[in-house]
């Protein structure tokens, strides 16, 4: 189980509290977010 996971069952939806969270646990996370939302389609047609 990875951080965000973990986060879940504390905060379920992905609020802007949740994102707070993530960021102080995880300082790039915008980064690695926007990575993901440039990204994920073409990871997911690989699958």
């Amino acid at each position: 189980m990875n951080a965000a996971q973990s986060l879940k069952l504390d905060e379920p939806n992905h609020t802007p509290r949740f994102w707070n969270i993530v960021r102080a646990q995880h300082p790039m996370a915008d980064k690695t977010k926007e990575w993901l939302r440039e990204n994920g389609p073409r990871l997911e047609q690989n699958l």
